[in-house]
């Protein structure tokens, strides 16, 4: 049987101060995007893509958005740490 919190991702606060922001991208509805039915395997290839690509980038803007919150909330006038890219502090 899997741990009921399978699949979380936790961001926690870069301050080590005890917060986190947990995100279940498993538990998000998934949709299809609309792909026409004359649609050569190129062309459904690059419009998924382009569908992943965007459900990314929401989640990232999600997650970004909570930090920046909290940083307001719990260490005012202190600015979350940098990224150099996404998944590196």
């Amino acid at each position: 049987m899997n741990h009921p919190r399978a699949g979380v991702l936790r961001f926690p606060c870069a301050l080590g101060c005890g917060w986190s922001h947990e995100e279940w991208p498993s538990a998000e509805p998934f949709t299809l995007p609309p792909v026409p039915l004359t649609a050569s395997p190129a062309e459904c290839s690059r419009i998924q893509s382009e569908h992943a690509a965007a459900r990314e980038d929401e989640r990232k803007q999600r997650i970004e958005a909570a930090i920046r919150r909290h940083f307001v909330e719990a260490h005012s006038g202190e600015e979350p740490p940098a990224r150099t890219s996404w998944g590196t502090p």
